[in-house]
């Protein structure tokens, strides 16, 4: 990694954490109008009730004996009616598929770190500015390209040639994504979500990335290298750059709905990803 990459890498990080920030202020500024909309209109419906003038004692006594009669005629057939719905509300419990992993544009996940969290951020990035691009170069050839995994712990690598990158990086089995593609999921106490490092997107292989966003429920997508680097194809174009631009894969539709053009060096694009009745937002740098 070149200093220039690693500078690329880091404010395309600030840049989606700045950009959360504001997403969730402006969320909990419509929720609090919301909230005080809500409040007024109680007001105004309770005002009502206690303006309405009570029925006379007569009116009240009819309606009370009539009301003892209905329930007294329909107390068998209501037991009836409530024995059985609740006989079909357990058949439907046992046949209820599971839900959709895919989430709509409506749910409101949040993206905020607490001091411990960011505390570690900051150390992460202040060690590698510190080890320099010299620093990271040694680092990979000590501790990275001397790792050599046992034959038996990347079997689905060895039997998908034609859907990995590089030959001499493996997939391991026991982190890999379920349905074969080069992705391995990342966990750790100090992150605040799971995340997925996968190999650049291929011809053969981007439809299987875009199902794999869906299927994960993924919201932001950091592009780590550029799609031509010194005159050699890096990446498959899998995402539109324009706004207002598609790309489809298979039954998957990609539509750009947004580019942040603010930070010169990162640029964030805002994109809609399309799959039969589901649709899903995903922030990409």
């Amino acid at each position: 990694m070149d200093e220039k990459r690693r500078k690329s890498f880091v404010n395309k990080m600030k840049k989606l954490i700045s950009l959360s920030r504001e997403r969730n202020r402006t969320r909990q500024i419509i929720e609090s109008d919301s909230q005080r909309n809500k409040h007024t209109a109680t007001q105004r419906i309770s005002t009502k009730k206690l303006a309405k003038p009570s029925p006379s004692p007569a009116l009240t006594h009819r309606l009370y004996c009539a009301k003892v009669s209905r329930e007294k005629l329909h107390t068998k057939q209501s037991r009836k009616q409530t024995k059985r719905v609740d006989n079909e509300n357990q058949n439907v419990a046992k046949v209820k598929k599971s839900p959709k992993t895919i989430k709509s544009k409506t749910d409101k996940s949040k993206f905020s770190l607490d001091e411990r969290q960011k505390e570690t951020f900051v150390k992460f990035i202040n060690e590698v500015y510190d080890l320099g691009v010299n620093g990271l170069v040694q680092q990979f050839v000590d501790q990275v390209s001397t790792y050599k995994p046992d034959n038996d712990q990347y079997d689905a690598f060895k039997r998908n040639p034609k859907r990995n990158r590089y030959k001499c990086i493996q997939c391991l089995d026991n982190t890999r994504e379920q349905d074969y593609i080069h992705a391995n999921y990342v966990t750790s106490k100090y992150l605040l979500n799971q995340f997925i490092c996968t190999q650049a997107p291929m011809r053969s292989t981007v439809n299987d990335f875009w199902i794999m966003v869906m299927q994960e429920n993924v919201r932001y997508i950091i592009m780590l290298c550029n799609l031509v680097e010194s005159g050699k194809k890096k990446c498959h174009t899998y995402y539109p750059t324009e706004v207002g631009s598609k790309i489809e894969f298979n039954e998957i539709t990609i539509s750009n709905v947004n580019v942040d053009l603010r930070d010169s060096k990162t640029i964030i694009s805002q994109l809609k990803v399309e799959k039969n009745d589901n649709e899903l937002f995903v922030s990409h740098a």
